[in-house]
């Protein structure tokens, strides 16, 4: 039993290992190689899981090899528009000015149903509203609306508006988060300060803290859960 659990476990820290060295975008993004190493590298780590006959490494070699030709296949991906055309495919523009793409929809066996269901989760309940409707490579579908049915952009309306900014946690359960705080050009003391000139006990009294570059502030209280926005102020250390 002890040494199933260890072959399991070096198994598992194997594969993550594994899918680290992918990288983020294959997580959420997986282009049609992309999932089939995937899918690969499961039923590998299942033969040496199950059967303890199996040496460990027979199941870490072929995991081995499927990284490295995953990296000839991103780098010829990169490199060669060709060799991405042919690993990848192409976008799909499924609707135009308004208008079904019929051809596409037919070639990619995409029926009405599927298509109102996926423009419904973009937000868009009409066809007429959309000027492009595409089908990118990694099956996901992006959706640019015509000028009429978006909204106006601060631009357009004649407002000068903020850029956004990143927020960090700067306080979580009590205790702060001195690496955020110094990306926020801030300290515990400034911070503290703040919270207590806001009604709060200090940090340890906090659950929750999150700020951005525009120094607004969010907290939440660790026992009573009251929450707060406000502008941090900044004070001589």
């Amino acid at each position: 039993m002890l040494i199933s659990l260890i072959r399991s476990g070096i198994l598992y820290i194997t594969v993550v290992v594994f899918m680290r060295l992918m990288g983020k975008r294959q997580i959420s993004q997986m282009q049609p190689f992309e999932l089939v190493i995937t899918i690969m590298v499961a039923d590998l780590v299942t033969g040496p899981m199950e059967n303890m006959g199996v040496p460990l490494i027979e199941g870490i070699i072929p995991l081995i090899a499927l990284l490295v030709l995953h990296g000839v296949m991103d780098l010829l991906c990169q490199k060669s528009k060709w060799m991405r055309k042919i690993i990848c495919g192409s976008p799909s523009v499924l609707i135009k000015d308004g208008v079904l793409n019929e051809k596409e929809l037919k070639k990619l066996s995409i029926n009405m149903s599927d298509l109102m269901e996926n423009l419904r989760n973009k937000g868009y309940g009409n066809i007429e509203e959309i000027m492009y409707c595409v089908l990118e490579t990694n099956g996901t579908i992006s959706v640019l609306p015509k000028a009429s049915a978006r909204a106006a952009t601060t631009s357009e309306a004649g407002i000068v508006g903020k850029d956004p900014s990143l927020r960090y946690t700067v306080v979580y359960e009590g205790k702060a988060d001195e690496e955020n705080l110094q990306l926020m050009g801030a300290s515990a003391q400034q911070l503290n300060e703040n919270l207590k000139a806001l009604g709060f006990g200090g940090i340890e009294d906090i659950y929750a803290a999150m700020m951005d570059g525009h120094d607004h502030l969010f907290i939440q209280q660790a026992k009573t859960g009251k929450t707060c926005f406000a502008q941090f102020k900044r004070r001589s250390q």
